[in-house]
């Protein structure tokens, strides 16, 4: 009963974060460089450590729970993805705050793209076996030099390839299919799933600041923060994003980039 309760109340506190994150980032119009360092420090101190100390703790318990308290092991299991998803929530609202900053230099370097994409399939594999997702890389292992910063590609690929997999669990011969098209200018990665696909009027708002209907759910599945945020990276990366997608058939997003010199 009681890690019921911490569970709630730790789903709330999610909400209210990206909540107060969507604030500090419209006020940020206003006051720039205050709000986007109190934004940034807020999720990389204040409630950064506080999360992994709480995992910490939730591993300790788990330890000491026996082996057959099951029920118990089910809502350690269930606080800990709700953390580990608040810590993704805290970790994205950083990456923005630094992206929105105007004066921020920010260092790039030659990434190999296609070495990113495979290691992000390689590490997502076992979240789409569990999930019954069939997970594949096309493109072949060439060195594809883009210019930019590999954390921020791997941010973006995460939250790509994390939300075809959540939303192609659910249909019979799910899969997800990252593939890598270099030509002489341009690198090119398309991820396709088959499953549940948008409505119109939720594509309409792909990319963009999460609308009223769905401002609740900052933060949480479907929200829209991840796609944001992916292409915020990509225009700093002077990259393009598009997404097409077909309710009931699947998703496909494009991301283009300019090839490194």
């Amino acid at each position: 009963m009681l890690i019921n309760i911490v569970l709630g109340l730790f789903l709330i506190a999610g909400v209210l974060l990206a909540l107060s994150g969507w604030w500090l980032l419209k006020q940020s119009r206003a006051n720039q460089s205050n709000t986007t360092s109190l934004l940034y420090s807020l999720t990389h101190d204040e409630l950064s450590n506080p999360i992994q100390s709480a995992l910490a703790a939730l591993t300790n318990l788990e330890r000491r729970l026996p082996e057959h308290a099951q029920e118990q092991h089910q809502d350690v299991t269930s606080l800990r993805q709700s953390l580990n998803r608040l810590t993704d929530v805290t970790r994205n609202l950083r990456a923005l705050s630094i992206l929105e900053t105007p004066d921020v230099q920010r260092v790039k370097e030659r990434v190999n793209l296609s070495a990113v994409a495979q290691s992000m399939v390689m590490e997502l594999g076992e979240t789409a076996e569990a999930s019954g997702v069939r997970l594949a890389y096309e493109g072949g292992d060439e060195p594809v030099f883009v210019l930019g910063q590999k954390s921020d590609l791997h941010r973006v690929l995460t939250n790509i390839i994390d939300n075809g997999i959540k939303y192609s669990r659910s249909v019979p011969q799910a899969s997800v299919l990252v593939s890598l098209t270099p030509t002489k200018h341009r690198a090119r990665i398309v991820v396709t799933d088959n499953g549940a696909g948008m409505t119109c009027e939720r594509l309409k708002t792909v990319g963009k600041m999460p609308q009223r209907p769905t401002a609740r759910t900052v933060g949480t599945s479907g929200a829209g923060l991840g796609l944001y945020l992916v292409k915020q990276i990509v225009n700093d990366h002077r990259g393009k994003f598009t997404i097409e997608s077909v309710e009931g058939r699947g998703t496909t997003v494009t991301l283009d980039f300019p090839k490194a010199r």
